[in-house]
């Protein structure tokens, strides 16, 4: 599902994907919840266009509020987006238990 979000008023379309939240919280089974930080990361990574900005840069410009949630109506907040992914990680987590 693609979501927007605007960096410096410059919209940008980014997804929530397992496999980067399997990468930022854990390969085989997760056990701790995600961080503000940690779902910040995961849409970092899931931007269609990173606009050439690390990681770091992107956290720092998102404190500054220079990155901000798309308002429109069907768009996420970042809280929505934290729920998301512990969603994501129950799902990932049952899929391992029954494996």
């Amino acid at each position: 599902m693609k979501q927007e979000l605007f960096i410096e008023g410059e919209k940008v379309s980014y997804s929530i994907q397992t496999k980067n939240v399997v990468s930022v919280l854990g390969r085989v089974y997760i056990y701790r919840k995600p961080t503000t930080e940690d779902v910040l990361k995961i849409v970092w990574m899931g931007l269609t266009s990173q606009k050439g900005l690390s990681f770091d840069e992107f956290r720092k410009m998102h404190a500054l509020g220079l990155v901000r949630m798309s308002r429109r109506r069907g768009q996420y907040t970042l809280g929505q987006v934290y729920w998301l992914v512990m969603g994501r990680v129950r799902e990932i987590n049952r899929r391992q238990h029954n494996s």
